[in-house]
């Protein structure tokens, strides 16, 4: 599958997840303004870094991995192996936040009175580590179509939760949207992996080079999703304490909302044809092809899409939020 194929794929999906998050940003704002907006970035960051622990952290390692190994036995090993240890690290890490669950609610949400919400994102850590590489196991298997109609569906069933929960419950829904919508994503990834698992038999199988091979690649991960959100949640305390005007926190956040759906054009990209046509390359020669084909491409769309949106802020702002939110023009 070439890059302009994969290309086609992925702005298909990414139009759908920008659709969607657009909505549920716009709806956030609607139901709850600007400090719903903040918390909920909160509540995200936190997510993120816990779904990393929890074993999602082995997530680009896979897609790597299983484009290098070439037979049905090689993959097979390297699925039990992964599958054994996503399992056991998402039930230890649930069982021990749980122990620390007071801290972790007014961590997140700055107050214990969504407790319940925290218990609930703890619940569904297994669902979403086996929907999470789950999924890009089918990426790396070179499933495009599978892999692409997984990540719609993940951000659809988002949308559809988020909105319906929010009508009845308001900004608590939202929050509860976000904590269990990968429950029903992992039924349909495990419907979409069948036919794979179907070839495999699966045993409890533990391979010391394997495990040391994800661990390793999975280090990158680790450090660039735990520092970069990190460094948000930090942002975030310090706009929220500051002598700033009130939701100012909440500006940047809807900012930074915007510049992360963008930005997906191009990761999504990289994450779905870059990773596995590198790691299936024999020398630095067919590296270097790849590369460069792909920077023709990105460089001219993120130069695109950054002038679009610095000289219509105003309009995207109306569109996408509230008049309550015009003061986060002066941020772009």
């Amino acid at each position: 599958m070439n890059i302009y194929k994969v290309s086609f794929l992925s702005i298909s999906f990414t139009a759908v997840k920008v659709i969607s998050l657009f909505a549920i940003s716009k709806f956030v704002a609607v139901v709850g303004g600007p400090s719903a907006l903040t918390v909920l970035g909160n509540f995200q960051n936190y997510s993120a870094i816990i779904h990393i622990l929890s074993g999602a952290m082995y997530k680009t390692g896979v897609v790597k991995y299983i484009a290098e190994l070439k037979s049905d036995n090689d993959q097979e090993g390297f699925l039990n192996n992964f599958i054994l240890i996503a399992v056991a690290q998402s039930l230890l890490i649930t069982f021990l936040l749980l122990f620390f669950i007071d801290e972790l609610t007014n961590l997140i949400f700055f107050s214990s009175q969504y407790k319940f919400i925290v218990a609930l994102l703890l619940f569904s850590l297994p669902f979403v580590v086996f929907s999470i590489l789950g999924i890009s196991f089918l990426n790396g298997v070179g499933r495009i179509n599978d892999f692409v109609l997984a990540n719609i569906f993940a951000s659809l069933t988002n949308l559809i939760l988020v909105l319906v929960l929010g009508i009845f419950f308001g900004v608590t829904g939202i929050y509860i949207a976000f904590a269990t919508y990968y429950i029903v994503v992992s039924f349909f990834a495990f419907r979409l992996l069948n036919k794979q698992i179907k070839k495999f038999s699966f045993k409890i199988q533990f391979e010391t080079d394997v495990v040391k091979k994800l661990f390793i690649f999975s280090i990158i991960t680790i450090s660039s999703i735990c520092i970069s959100n990190f460094t948000l949640i930090t942002i975030r305390e310090i706009l929220s304490s500051s002598s700033l005007p009130e939701n100012y926190s909440g500006y940047w956040q809807g900012v930074w909302n915007l510049s992360q759906i963008i930005m997906s054009f191009i990761t999504i990209l990289l994450s779905t044809y870059l990773l596995p046509v590198v790691s299936k390359s024999n020398c630095f020669k067919e590296i270097n092809i790849e590369i460069l084909k792909t920077l023709r491409l990105i460089i001219p769309l993120s130069v695109f899409f950054s002038t679009f949106i610095f000289f219509l802020r105003e309009p995207i702002i109306l569109i996408l939020f509230t008049k309550e939110f015009l003061p986060m023009a002066d941020l772009f």
